[in-house]
This record gives structure tokens, sequence and C-alpha cells, in this order.
């Protein structure tokens, strides 16, 4: 890797570009600490730093420094960088593509998967941003609602043995998607096979855009304002249309509902009604044939006959005469009887009136298929309506009103 002068024995790295045109900015002390990592791991936490302004009039976001806890190797690591091109030099397994995991884990790319399979301790990493309040990725982290400390941003995450882990912006805990977006806006990181990132639309919108400069790109936010209103604007214009068709729809329903339940006519009481005489027909038979015995016991000549003589000494009211002509014979003897004759005589007309009645039943009762198939039609219709419109009739009425 090229680009940067490194001092001898010590291990600091410069801005590309020849000798830095002053001593190098202070870095805070190191502790000592137990890390080790070939020659390329340093020790310590990080520390609060001072915003400073971006050198050169440079607008672009600037990494501060890199902490790295139990990342393999990295048992314990803070890496400051300066502002400008900065190289990390080592051999191989010194722990430089480890660097670059852990900037990768900070900023919310998925972690390797050989680093979670020989996961022992937990992970830690933090990386400190530093941009000005009028970068455009200083805005959109603040409308996103993670507000900078002093024109810094601190992008953390902790992996544990299980692979769960937790993310902060500043301290605040957010979402793994919440970490990632606020990567994207500070980092692009560039690994292998990396050129197939330019393959895709939106990458080669950003670099053209980022090439046109600043009034492209607030031509391009005035433009995304104006396109969003019209948007808008288009969207509630489908609603609108999407509302009249739902009232035209529900307009066409309610009139097809209250023709459906005009036209059946339906009546308080009905279905009751006809239920009861759908009941009688659906057993008329059975109905005849019970009659039919009464009337013989009580007339003995059966329910077609006339109350001739066949079967007359087993009829009730047969019965009933010949013992009210014998009490009449005992009331010749004995007036006191003669209250029994007229008790006989009233029992015997009552009988006479209950023949006559259970007659006419009877003969109302003959089996009417004709009669039974409509009383069968009626009743389903009303029960369609039923399912429909309410648990009875009255509510299927109610429904009507409200309808109209």
């Amino acid at each position: 890797m090229a680009g940067g002068d490194r001092q001898p024995g010590r291990g600091r790295l410069h801005p590309a570009g020849g000798a830095a045109p002053g001593p190098p900015p202070p870095r805070p002390r190191l502790p000592a600490g137990d890390g080790k990592a070939h020659g390329a791991a340093l020790t310590g936490r990080l520390a609060p730093r001072q915003a400073r302004p971006p050198a050169g009039g440079e607008q672009r976001p600037l990494l501060v420094e890199l902490y790295v806890e139990n990342v393999a190797l990295l048992r314990r690591a803070r890496v400051p960088f300066g502002p400008g091109f900065n190289v990390l030099t080592g051999e191989t397994g010194a722990g430089k593509s480890l660097l670059l995991d852990a900037l990768g884990l900070a900023v919310g790319l998925r972690p390797p998967p050989e680093l979670v399979r020989e996961l022992a301790e937990p992970i830690r990493v933090d990386a400190v941003f530093e941009l000005a309040d009028s970068h455009p990725a200083a805005r959109e982290l603040e409308r996103l609602g993670f507000g900078g400390e002093d024109g810094q941003w601190v992008l953390s995450r902790e992996l544990g043995r299980s692979g769960r882990g937790r993310c902060r912006i500043n301290g605040r805990p957010v979402s793994a998607a919440e970490l990632a977006a606020a990567g994207e806006l500070l980092v692009s990181i560039h690994t292998q096979n990396e050129s197939h990132r330019l393959l895709r639309p939106a990458v080669q919108m950003e670099l053209l855009d980022a090439f046109a400069g600043d009034e492209a790109l607030a031509l391009r936010q005035e433009l995304g304002r104006v396109y969003g209103q019209w948007r808008q604007a288009r969207e509630e214009r489908e609603q609108l249309a999407r509302d009249e068709r739902r009232r035209l729809q529900e307009m066409d329903l309610l009139r097809f509902q209250i023709d459906e339940i005009e036209s059946a006519g339906l009546s308080e009481g009905e279905e009751e009604r006809l239920k009861a005489e759908y009941t009688r027909l659906a057993a008329a038979r059975q109905l005849r044939q019970w009659l039919a015995a009464a009337l013989d016991h009580l007339v003995g000549s059966g329910a077609g006959g006339s109350g001739g003589t066949d079967g007359a000494g087993a009829c009730a009211l047969h019965a009933l005469g010949r013992a009210q002509a014998a009490v009449a014979q005992a009331a010749s003897l004995d007036r006191e009887l003669a209250f029994a004759v007229a008790q006989l005589q009233q029992a015997g007309e009552t009988l006479a009136e209950l023949a006559r009645t259970l007659r006419r039943h009877w003969e109302a009762c003959e089996p009417d298929p004709e009669r039974l198939a409509q009383l069968e039609q009626r009743l389903g219709l009303i029960d369609r309506l039923r399912r429909k419109y309410g648990q009875d009739v009255s509510a299927v009425l109610q429904h009507l009103e409200q309808a109209r």
C-alpha cells in the first residue's frame, strides 16, 4: 500500500504528498496494555476529542479513531487517524485486514462468518467520525435523529458469543439497520470484488452527482423536493379517485339491498306463522291418523263416518247414551237422581260438539304438496335475507330503513 511516509521506529502515518507542512497533530498518550498483534495493534481506549474543521475546506467525513476489542488477534487496540491520506503497512498476518473488518462492523456491515465462528470473547468496536455541520451526511444524520456531539459521531457495536449484538450511535441504542444506514453516509469500504458495486445504478448516480459539484447537488435536492411534492399530490389525487369509486360501489350495493328486501315484501311475525303452517302440513298424514282414531273412540264410526251403529258399543257417545237412559229409569223411582240425568245429557252434548270440531280439523289436514313447496320457497327466501341482513325479520326490516 502506497501514499504515505513512515518515520523510522515511530509507527505514525502522515498525509501523502511529501512532508507534512508542520509537526504532526498531537495524539493522546496511550497507556501500556497487554494487547499484542504482531506490532500492528495499539492499546488504549477511546478518548474524547475536540471537533476540528476539515483541512483545506475539505468537506468529507473524517475517521478520527477506531477502537477495537477482541477481533481475532486484536485483543485491544486504538488506532488514531489524521486528515488526508492514511496508510497502514505491515507484514502478512499483522492485522491490517482485521482493522478493516472491525471498521465494517462499526458501520453496520455483516460480520465475516469466520469471525463469528471463532468468537471466544465479546467483540466491541467504536468508530469516531468528524464532519462539518453543513455536510449533507451531517444533515441527514440529524434528520434521522442522530445528532452529533461537537461535530463528532461515535458508531459502536458489540457482538456476544451467541452472535447477537448491540448497536449504538453516540451512546443511543439503535437497530442494526439504523447503524448501517448511518454508516453508509460516513464510510465507503472498497475491498476485493468491490468493483461489482459500480454496476448498481444507485452507486453510478451517486458518483455522477458527486462529480457534478455542489451546485448540481443543490439542484438535485430541489428536484427531489419538488418530485416529492408531485408524488404526494398524485397520491392524494389517486386516493380521492379511490374514495369516489368506493362511494359509488357502496351506493350500488345499498340500492341492490333495498331492492332485494323490498321485493321480498316481508312483514312482522310472518316467519313464525309460516313455520307453524309448514310444520302442520309436513305432518298432515300422521295428524289425520291420530284425529281419525280419536273420532273412532268418540262416535264409533271412524273419521269418515256419519255416526251410524257400526262399532256403537265401543264409542264414548253411545256408552254415555246408555248410561243416561239407565239413570233416567232410576230417577223415575228416585227424584233425587234427576240432577244426574241432566249432567249426563250435558256431557253428551259436549262430546258431540268435540267430535264435530275434531272432524273439521281432520278434514282440514288434507295433504297439500303444492302449498308445502310454496312454504319451503318462502321460508328459504326469508332465511337467506336473515343471514345477509339480520338475525330475524325485524332486523332485516331495520336494515332496510337504514339503507334508505
